[in-house]
């Protein structure tokens, strides 16, 4: 993806970013795995079903198999939980680095990208209150995205 439409689809979609790093931050907070310790106290006292034959190898096998279950599972979380703080860490850099980028403009510059795309303003409610044209404001607009991506351009070449 080009520089430029990356930073028009990070303005375009800024909220939505900010909503899944939320719901990301909320799965990681989440207690989904607590079942883990009554699935392996099942299979470790679990009672045979049908006739009453049993073996210390039966019930050997069930409590490796437990903690086999343990041992795997726990090895998933971490690369699971591994995974979703790294979603979360790389989308809060990314609009870090975009919010940057808009601070770093001009004023008006700034108004109008703030306006359109983190404000979701109507474009002649920002026409407004800038005294400007609608064509006025198209032109601030592709001027601020064009700033933006050299920024982010200097961003890639300096990682």
């Amino acid at each position: 993806m080009e520089t430029r439409e990356y930073v028009e689809y990070l303005l375009k979609n800024y909220h939505q970013v900010k909503r899944e790093i939320e719901q990301l931050t909320l799965l990681l907070e989440s207690p989904m795995y607590d079942s883990e310790e009554e699935t392996i106290e099942e299979l470790t006292f679990s009672t045979p079903q049908g006739e009453r034959v049993s073996t210390s190898e039966i019930s050997d096998k069930t409590s490796r198999i437990a903690l086999i279950y343990k041992e795997v599972n726990e090895k998933q979380k971490t690369a699971g939980r591994r995974d979703v703080e790294k979603m979360i860490k790389v989308n809060q850099f990314e609009l870090i680095k975009l919010e940057n980028s808009i601070a770093s403009l001009d004023k008006n510059l700034q108004e109008v990208i703030n306006g359109i795309y983190i404000e979701k303003k109507k474009r002649a409610d920002i026409c407004k209150s800038l005294f400007v044209s609608e064509n006025t404001l198209n032109r601030y607009r592709k001027k601020g995205i064009d700033e933006i991506t050299i920024i982010f351009q200097t961003y890639r070449l300096a990682m």
